[in-house]
């Protein structure tokens, strides 16, 4: 009976869901939240889905910013533009969510000339079905396909080797792709999602401003944002320490105390 219940939403609800899943998962979410003491989202946006979604009460919903994840041993490259080619990545778990098919039609629409200046690794487990379909779209094989889950050390060579990743998502609520190409401090290009905006903008106002996010679900928004970074008309230095401020805001000393409070834990206990 003293026990106190904390539950952590990641996701308001699992991705993939249809319409008809989600009715399902709303009633039943709806029926479990009421044991619970209090519950932790990751950004102010997904405070207010979930008080809307399931009902919540707002005083028991605490926003608490996932840290940044933080692989160890690993050394990161400042090595950019490597034969004055721009290297574009996109990685993870391929599904129509998150969007690999507008990065395709955004790459794949772009002219010869900024064609010849970059090049373009799509990577992560994906389904045979979508990856015919978005393969079909790249007439010129300019993208470079590694459709299976990458080991940890082939990923991290990925992002290594990375300028640029891109998270062309139609929704998400947090994403650990995000959080691990921060670390990396490498520059990220993010729809216009306002999780995305909401973490990427961080809590001082010092992150990207709106112009370096596409619109969502507008692979031509993409093609000409990702045309201002080929054409080098965007301040790279400028992108990749705003990046490095966010990397040291979400900290995971940041995101322990703020947990702890939830759990009513002083840091002397």
């Amino acid at each position: 009976p003293k026990t106190r219940l904390v539950l952590t939403i990641h996701n308001v609800y699992p991705h993939d869901m249809n319409d008809v899943h989600k009715m399902a998962y709303n009633e039943r979410f709806r029926k479990a939240c009421s044991l619970f003491d209090a519950f932790i989202v990751h950004t102010k946006i997904s405070k207010e889905d979930v008080i809307r979604e399931f009902g919540l009460n707002a005083d028991k919903v605490h926003v608490c910013c996932h840290g940044v994840f933080e692989p160890k041993g690993i050394k990161i490259s400042t090595d950019y533009r490597k034969d004055g080619i721009l290297h574009i990545l996109q990685f993870g778990g391929q599904s129509y969510y998150k969007g690999a098919d507008l990065l395709v039609d955004a790459v794949c629409g772009l002219d010869y000339e900024r064609k010849k200046h970059i090049e373009t690794h799509i990577v992560g487990g994906i389904s045979q079905s979508f990856l015919t379909e978005l393969k079909a779209k790249d007439i010129d094989s300019i993208i470079t396909w590694k459709a299976y889950f990458l080991t940890d050390e082939e990923l991290y060579q990925e992002i290594n080797a990375a300028d640029l990743i891109v998270l062309p998502y139609r929704n998400i609520s947090q994403s650990g792709v995000l959080l691990l190409s921060i670390f990396f401090g490498k520059m990220i290009i993010c729809s216009d999602l306002p999780s995305f905006k909401e973490t990427m903008h961080g809590d001082e106002g010092i992150g990207l401003d709106d112009s370096l996010f596409f619109k969502s679900e507008e692979a031509d928004s993409l093609r000409e944002l990702l045309k201002k970074y080929i054409d080098g008309s965007i301040d790279e230095e400028a992108v990749r320490k705003r990046i490095m401020h966010l990397k040291s805001q979400y900290s995971w000393q940041s995101a322990a105390k703020a947990t702890m409070k939830v759990y009513g834990v002083t840091d002397t206990q």
